[in-house]
């Protein structure tokens, strides 16, 4: 395929992506805490590099499908 047709379908993807409904995600989307805590990353530099870590969930309280 040549550039030209590859950017045509890019360009095709993106606007269409783009037509769907729109949708507060303030309301539309709930997010859960699962787990909080800090993550052992190992030995760096000499010492033990501990890293912030959190695991949540979100889920689709609206009555549209939400993309991703």
């Amino acid at each position: 395929m040549c550039a030209r047709v590859r950017i045509a379908w890019a360009l095709t993807a993106v606007l269409a992506g783009a037509c769907g409904p729109t949708v507060d995600v303030t309301r539309g989307l709930q997010i859960t805490i699962l787990d909080s805590g800090w993550y052992d990353d190992g030995i760096v530099n000499g010492q033990n590099k501990l890293v912030p870590s959190v695991t949540f969930k979100v889920k689709n309280v609206s009555d549209q499908n939400l993309a991703s």
